[in-house]
């Protein structure tokens, strides 16, 4: 399901988008948007993310803890972690956090944070289908987002 707003502008997270991001999830367990956030966000983070120090990205891995482990043959990212506190990165914290609240309101997903990082694809790299089902945790569905920043 994809949603594209009807004038062309950004849709930064108003009460209809959300809803659909709520009713998507629902019906179907994911949603695809597009147009949602302002050029002028994007640009920034395109720009914050180009001018990262390369040390700040880590190779990714898979699981969590102890069972945390490097497989190139799953993934081949390197990721950032973002911080909240990032005086650039606050629009983006402020969207996600809004949607959090969203969902939990209208989905009673009984979310209490969330993750962030950026995810730099060298050439040939990839990221397989997998699962990330801890042993210590039930199964249970995350919401996952993805933002892509292409050069």
């Amino acid at each position: 399901m994809e949603h594209r707003p009807g004038d062309g502008s950004a849709d930064t997270g108003g009460p209809c988008t959300f809803d659909f991001i709520a009713q998507a999830l629902h019906a179907r367990g994911y949603v695809v948007l597009a147009d949602v956030f302002p050029l002028e966000w994007l640009s920034a983070w395109f720009l914050y993310l180009k001018a990262l120090e390369p040390e700040r990205f880590r190779r990714a891995g898979i699981g969590r803890g102890e069972e945390h482990q490097l497989n190139r043959f799953v993934r081949g990212d390197e990721i950032c972690w973002l911080d909240p506190a990032d005086p650039q990165l606050v629009d983006w914290f402020g969207w996600v956090e809004q949607l959090r609240m969203a969902l939990n309101r209208r989905l009673f997903m009984g979310l209490f944070d969330f993750e962030c990082h950026f995810a730099r694809y060298p050439r040939g790299s990839f990221y397989r289908r997998h699962v990330d089902a801890f042993r210590d945790q039930e199964r249970s569905r995350v919401p996952v987002s993805y933002t892509h920043l292409r050069a």
